[in-house]
């Protein structure tokens, strides 16, 4: 028993100058979130398109890039492609503050199309897939800055999306709420 505690100690001193160092990092100066349109007003955006969003005190912008038009990249690409060429991508800015509703919805559906194309491959391998769920996670956004009223609607990427309603939350001062999913449950 002494050991052992031993044994962590003296790894825990030496783990501790690295986990010092690692949280001395400076954050970026802007977060950008790779999220998938899905409608709404947004100028520059066209459906099913991958855009990135910044959220902020004075205003919440919106990234537009030709080059993601035809390009499936996951959310964390985007994000990083963004903070790149962001001097080369179309910006739509509203300012934080006319956030009016922010309200996240879910859809849940299984997976019965990748149960039946597993079956093929194995019998009874696709039976137990069928009964899993997939959850997409979608953030609808309603603003009015001075009479200029939008909506935009998009899908987060599930590892972002409590960051980014966290940030447009804070940012805007309104609650974030919660709707019914397709299937009719909270």
């Amino acid at each position: 028993m002494k050991r052992t505690s031993l044994a962590l100690l003296i790894i825990s001193a030496l783990l501790l100058p690295e986990v010092a160092q690692a949280s001395k990092k400076p954050a970026p100066e802007h977060q950008i979130y790779g999220i998938r349109y899905g409608g709404g007003t947004l100028p520059y955006a066209e459906s099913n398109l991958w855009i990135g969003v910044s959220v902020g005190t004075p205003s919440t912008s919106f990234y537009v890039s030709d080059k993601l038009r035809h390009h499936d990249p996951k959310a964390n690409a985007v994000a990083t492609y963004m903070q790149k060429n962001i001097n080369k991508v179309q910006t739509f800015s509203i300012p934080s503050n006319s956030i009016k509703s922010i309200t996240l919805s879910q859809d849940k559906h299984h997976r019965v199309g990748s149960g039946i194309a597993l079956s093929v491959v194995s019998l009874g391998a696709g039976i137990p897939v069928m009964f899993t769920k997939s959850t997409k996670d979608y953030i609808e956004l309603t603003w009015d800055d001075n009479g200029k009223k939008g909506a935009a609607e998009f899908q987060a990427d599930k590892k972002d999306y409590r960051g980014l309603l966290t940030a447009l939350s804070g940012a805007s001062g309104v609650p974030v709420t919660a709707a019914v999913d397709t299937q009719g449950k909270k």
